[in-house]
């Protein structure tokens, strides 16, 4: 779903929520093909990966 999301802000021209999405998206597969477990510094990848997307959403939700 979150690649789907990155894909119509790709195609609305929309860079910021673009990037914002793209992030929850490799977030998730990080999660889901279980990396994220298996590696210390992958789960902090992955961390580092939702902060910034939802990071950059909130941004964009207060600036609009």
């Amino acid at each position: 779903m979150w690649l789907i999301a990155a894909v119509a802000a790709v195609i609305d021209r929309d860079t910021l929520m673009a990037v914002s999405w793209s992030c929850l998206a490799v977030f998730g597969g990080l999660v889901a093909s279980g990396a994220a477990h298996r590696s210390r510094g992958i789960s902090y990848l992955a961390i580092a990966l939702v902060v910034v997307g939802v990071a950059i959403s909130i941004s964009i939700f207060l600036l609009d």
